[in-house]
């Protein structure tokens, strides 16, 4: 085959480009994370190819053009990022040129010089190939190159990650930070770590490892919603961590001893004022899911209140079901007073229980603790009757009526202070009261009210993890 001017130009065109790959040329860095070529050698090739098949197949040099542009750019894209050597920073597609030739014995079938966006940069990288066969007697010459043009480009945003972003104060998270340039990790970069005021994060500074990643580890300092910042070059990235939601478990358990004194009663006269009923009791109830937290935090920023009332309530009641064990024993009415006998009573079963939270009123500066209100009572089926009792002091009193549920309110002087609350450990609250005295008559009664009670306040915080 006759050498043309055109083979000749393509010749030496080649050893220019080949030239300039291999001294002038930035190549992307490849390792064991995703970061590969955007235009392997091995698509150089596959190009070559496709240009000879074509030709064979006296496809319109239009046709020949569309079917090379998309094959290079099913691979390469405007803007693509990588991380090229020489220098070792991220990079953008900013252009492309792709040079075509393609000639037989007889005449050149392609010849054509196509540019995509801006292809002037010093920071290149080319594929190059040429494919030279003869088939049937007939000799056939290809030649393809793709210029690919890159201009410096910022990184991609900063990835921050942690492995709990809902902490309790004092508890720990890692936290990974990830630098890449599109499918490429930046190692050995130094990046700068910062957090509010509520948190804290160590090492401040950290370095990238041959994957793109550094760890460090943050801390929850106080219950409050907290950003860990990271920042490269001018870019910045925040990742938020959240006090977790945490809710507290209430039991009860109350303790009680009582009795009521008289010295007439139902026509009835004694010599003196004696016990003419006794009782005790104890009820245990447990009290799940109380957001004692977001009373507090309400709380924190309620305004001075000067009020006769006892308690403003913090949310709504909370309902528990309860057991009570409970004696009686109380003089038999059925007989005469000169011969009056003790009937003695035992009953345990389900009962009812309900809390409620507010804040003591009266002349307060700020509010520092919650004040509880407390309710007890139900229903027993006894000897199949509906027997209804209460625990107000000093009972329990029980009635043998079909009425509905009776219960008994305590606003008791009970503080439970915030900062037992935000600590987010377990504690106790004891609570005591004793009234009445057996010969002492309560003023506009026939009888007066003796008994003691005792209560135990066993809170406990629960953390619900998200789902």
């Amino acid at each position: 085959m006759k050498k043309t001017k055109k083979r000749s130009k393509s010749v030496l065109t080649f050893l220019f480009v080949f030239l300039l790959s291999s001294f002038a040329i930035s190549s992307p860095i490849f390792g064991e994370n995703s970061c590969r070529e955007v235009f392997t050698q091995s698509d150089g090739n596959s190009l070559c190819n496709l240009l000879v098949s074509e030709v064979k197949k006296g496809e319109d040099v239009s046709e020949i053009i569309g079917r090379v542009k998309s094959f290079v750019f099913d691979k390469v894209h405007m803007g693509q990022k990588r991380v090229l050597h020489n220098p070792d920073k991220c990079h953008k597609i900013q252009g492309v040129k792709i040079d075509l030739f393609c000639e037989d014995a007889n005449r050149v079938k392609v010849d054509e010089d196509l540019t995509f966006g801006k292809a002037t940069s010093s920071t290149i990288s080319v594929k190059s190939c040429q494919h030279n066969e003869k088939e049937n007697g007939k000799e056939i010459f290809a030649q393809v190159s793709v210029l690919i043009y890159w201009a410096p480009s910022e990184n991609d945003p900063i990835i921050l990650s942690a492995d709990k972003k809902q902490l309790s104060p004092d508890e720990t998270s890692e936290v990974q930070i990830k630098l890449k340039c599109g499918d490429c990790y930046l190692s050995g970069k130094k990046i700068a770590l910062h957090s509010s005021a509520s948190g804290e994060i160590f090492p401040q500074e950290v370095v990238t490892d041959k994957n793109g990643i550094a760890t460090a580890v943050f801390k929850l300092k106080e219950p409050k919603s907290t950003e860990v910042t990271a920042s490269y070059h001018g870019s910045e990235s925040t990742l938020v961590f959240h006090p977790a939601r945490l809710l507290w478990n209430l039991e009860v358990t109350v303790n009680h001893k009582g009795k009521t004194c008289a010295k007439r009663y139902l026509g009835c006269t004694f010599k003196q004022r004696q016990p003419i009923y006794y009782s005790q009791f104890t009820y245990q109830a447990k009290f799940e899911n109380i957001p004692l937290n977001n009373y507090v935090a309400w709380a924190s920023n309620y305004p001075i209140i000067h009020s006769p009332m006892k308690m403003i309530p913090i949310g709504k009641p909370i309902g528990a079901k309860s057991r009570v064990h409970a004696k009686t024993k109380s003089f038999d009415f059925d007989h005469p007073c000169e011969n009056w006998r003790w009937k003695e009573r035992s009953f345990s079963g389900a009962a009812k229980g309900i809390v409620s939270f507010g804040l003591p009123l009266g002349k307060i500066k700020k509010p520092a603790s919650f004040i509880i209100s407390f309710i007890m009572g139900g229903v027993l089926e006894t000897d199949k009757k509906k027997i209804i009792y209460t625990m107000d002091p000093p009972g329990p009193y029980i009635r043998q009526k079909n009425l509905s549920d009776y219960f008994g309110q305590f606003t008791m002087p009970v503080y439970i202070p915030f900062k037992k609350i935000k600590s987010l450990q377990p504690f106790l609250i004891n609570y005591t009261f004793s009234m009445g005295d057996c010969q002492k008559k309560t003023p506009g009664t026939a009888t007066n009210v003796v008994g003691t009670w005792n209560f135990t306040f066993k809170f406990y915080p629960v953390r619900l993890r998200k789902t």
